[in-house]
């Protein structure tokens, strides 16, 4: 499929930072196939950088089906990073701040530091 305006655009702040992605790979467990992640970091096989939009990410049924997703990717030993479209547009340096704190990190430190397993990551707040 064809990248975004907006894919290309984290695209290039990651490579920016020297943390390349790799667009839309299929993500799963030994079991099970839970779909396709938008980005995962090429470093990296269990890190996964997920793309949210207001226009298919913020009504109610849509969160709770990106937060299914998400505890299943989780489940199956993957690290998601969310990050909003508003932010990539909007938010540049936190966005490549995030890509680059969310690459350095060590899946049980995250865990232990974070208390949960995904990362929703807040410009305004320029943290996880």
């Amino acid at each position: 499929p064809t990248d975004s305006g907006v894919e290309l655009r984290l695209s290039d702040i990651a490579r920016g930072v020297g943390v390349p992605l790799d667009r839309q790979v299929s993500v799963g467990s030994e079991t099970e196939l839970i779909g396709r992640a938008d980005f995962r970091l090429r470093a990296s096989t269990f890190k996964l950088v997920e793309l949210l939009s207001f226009t298919y990410h913020s009504m109610f049924l849509d969160r709770l089906a990106d937060q299914e997703r998400f505890r299943r990717m989780e489940t199956a030993g993957f690290l998601v990073l969310q990050i909003w479209d508003i932010d990539v547009w909007n938010h540049p340096d936190d966005v490549a701040a995030a890509l680059i704190a969310f690459s350095e990190v060590s899946p049980d430190r995250f865990r232990a530091s974070n208390g949960a397993e995904s990362a929703p990551f807040d410009a305004r707040k320029r943290a996880f």
